[in-house]
């Protein structure tokens, strides 16, 4: 489990998502749709200094939120990526589910 600031024990970190809670949660497609999902998965050659980014984009006046985003995640990859891949899944509700 995650300290309160996202920190895992093996030092690895997450953040914060749609929902405003730390971890996944799930597929939550509108009403009896199908909904594809992608997601962006990076091998990194070090830990990304995110506040750095964040400040310097806050003082810019480019921030999209407060937290960490896409925005301030991928400037700070930049240059550490070793490896990419994505993985898509497609998620359709149950029917018969109340």
């Amino acid at each position: 489990m995650p300290d309160a600031h996202g920190l895992l024990p093996d030092g690895s970190q997450h953040f914060e998502n749609s929902w405003g809670d730390l971890g996944y949660g799930g597929p939550n497609p509108p009403h009896l749709s199908t909904f594809r999902y992608t997601f962006n998965l990076y091998a990194l050659d070090t830990m990304v200094d995110l506040s750095a980014v964040e400040d310097r984009m806050r003082k810019e006046g480019t921030l999209p939120w407060i937290g960490v985003s896409k925005a301030v995640l991928e400037p700070a990859m930049e240059g550490h990526i070793l490896a990419q891949g994505e993985l898509i899944g497609q998620y359709k509700e149950n029917q018969e589910a109340e």
